[in-house]
């Protein structure tokens, strides 16, 4: 499991890769896991793709850099 350790804002992209212009915040505390069930698919290119684990997020999945993740969240085992 991994959590992410502070607040963090995203750019929202749409089914096809595209940035729609909006933004959501990744919250402090959500419960995320790295997705290796589709190998190396990536939609917008990230580094890491991490999916929700939380019932309380509206955000499915969000893919990132690896700085960013190194910055924002933390593996818990």
């Amino acid at each position: 499991m991994i959590k992410c350790i502070k607040n963090f804002i995203i750019p929202i992209v749409n089914d096809d890769g595209f940035d729609t212009g909006e933004y959501k915040v990744v919250k402090m505390g959500s419960k995320w896991t790295i997705n290796d069930d589709e190998g190396d698919f990536r939609l917008i290119g990230g580094d890491i793709r991490l999916v929700s684990i939380d019932s309380d997020t509206d955000l499915a999945w969000i893919e990132i850099c690896k700085e960013t993740f190194e910055e924002y969240f933390d593996i818990i085992r």
